[in-house]
């Protein structure tokens, strides 16, 4: 049993991060892959003590599995451990550029597949400059192409903004 209330909100978002994780959609995902994927939202969140501490405790150097009710558990302890500070500083911008971001994916994705694929973001790179700053759009879709299918699925298209938005804010 989860012992920390966590809201609906919070429960969604943890549930589409482990579906978007859980490739082989067996209910399992491998602690290295979560670590991966949180990787690709906030690049040096593993330079946080608490955070490699909270790491350690879910054994993030092997091979172990956990269900979608440990890894809320985990996110849980990860916040508490403020993995995300980086980007917070951004979040109020980012959640109000959220629904232009789904807007964005939704004409960039022209066959309404659900995915972006490589011919897609090629004839969407103009809007992709003007918009996000995004000047090589196919490098773009292999950085965020985190299944490496080589398509971007709403959930990486997303992630990928949220991150180039937050290095346009972060001072060099």
């Amino acid at each position: 049993a989860i012992s920390k209330c966590i809201t609906m909100e919070k429960n969604d978002y943890y549930q589409d991060m482990f579906t978007e994780i859980d490739v082989e959609e067996d209910g399992e995902v491998y602690v290295k892959d979560v670590v991966s994927h949180l990787a690709n939202i906030s690049p040096h969140f593993t330079d946080n003590v608490k955070v490699k501490r909270v790491l350690e405790k879910y054994e993030a150097d092997t091979m172990r599995t956990i269900v979608f009710e440990e890894f809320s558990e985990m996110m849980e302890d990860l916040e508490e451990a403020d993995w995300n500070k980086r980007r917070r500083r951004s979040s109020a911008i980012i959640k109000e550029k959220k629904l232009d971001t789904q807007g964005a994916f939704g004409v960039i994705d022209i066959n309404k597949s659900g995915s972006i694929s490589k011919k897609e973001i090629k004839m969407a790179s103009k809007m992709l400059y003007r918009k996000y700053g995004i000047d090589d759009a196919l490098a773009w879709l292999k950085k965020y192409d985190i299944d490496s299918d080589g398509k971007l699925s709403l959930m990486e298209f997303e992630a990928g903004i949220r991150q180039t938005m937050a290095k346009k804010m972060t001072p060099a």
